[in-house]
């Protein structure tokens, strides 16, 4: 944040709003703003394949994400990256059992050139028997 504000002091020394956005602002690392599971509903269905989603926002350059299922790193599905580079959005595919019920599944988004830059959205699900 302190670098944006640092780039807003600059914009009465720079000839245009352009050479600042290209000169001073994109060439910098930003952490992301915001992590969020955004689907599936909390109960699940045992035996029956799910998609859970995870999206990230504002992160410079994009975020890597992550999936945990408790404090196990699970292999990531697809990720999909917006036209503009502002979203990432993560997938993680698979087929909950009754042993996952109760389970906590987390996304986490790191700006890889960033410390201290780790966000993340934990949900906890219910998995309900057949």
């Amino acid at each position: 944040m302190w670098k944006l504000i640092q780039v807003i002091k600059r914009i009465t020394s720079c000839k245009s709003l352009q050479d600042l956005i290209s000169a001073d602002y994109i060439n910098h690392d930003v952490r992301p703003l915001d992590v969020r599971i955004i689907s599936p509903p909390h109960h699940l269905s045992a035996g029956r394949k799910v998609t859970l989603e995870c999206e990230s926002t504002g992160s410079r350059p994009r975020a890597v994400m992550t999936w945990w299922k408790g404090s196990q790193k699970i292999q990531t599905g697809n990720e999909v990256i917006s036209d503009n580079g502002n979203l990432t959005l993560s997938t993680l595919s698979f087929v909950p059992t009754a042993d996952d019920h109760g389970k906590k599944f987390t996304c986490t988004a790191k700006n890889p050139s960033l410390s201290n830059s780790l966000i993340e959205d934990t949900r906890t699900i219910t998995v309900h028997c057949k």
